[in-house]
């Protein structure tokens, strides 16, 4: 990342002194070697917000509000797979075919984007164990 870039993503009110500006440059090109690849946009955003926040809010606000972030989406994650749980259970041992496509434990984990072999077969009581 260039000086200008990061100027540009930090707008004009960002708080910073021109120190701060060159110490979280040097943290987004760390940051950018830590996450390098172009499917890793949104860990590299994510890393460079928690790093400008550190510099203009109190560090253990910035714990708090990512714990609680990270709590929320435990619980959506749970939450979600109890749901697609209960749908593999419904649709693919029924072989409801009113649900194209996703009646076979493969179709299934396709679309809900989960292993077939770790996850749908466990759901379904198939894997051997």
């Amino acid at each position: 990342m260039q000086r200008h870039e990061l100027a540009a993503w930090l707008g004009d009110d960002h708080r910073l002194t021109d120190g701060q500006i060159t110490h979280l440059l040097t943290i987004a090109e760390e940051i950018e070697r830590r996450y390098p690849d172009s499917e890793d946009e949104e860990e590299r955003t994510a890393a460079l917000v928690a790093a400008y926040r550190l510099m203009v809010e109190d560090s253990r606000e910035v714990v708090d509000d990512l714990a609680d972030t990270l709590a929320r989406a435990r619980i959506a994650e749970a939450e979600a797979l109890a749901g697609l749980r209960q749908v593999a259970i419904t649709i693919v041992r029924s072989g409801d075919r009113s649900a194209r496509g996703i009646t076979s434990q493969q179709g299934f984990a396709v679309a809900a984007g989960v292993d077939r072999q770790t996850v749908v077969r466990d759901w379904l009581g198939a894997r051997t164990r």
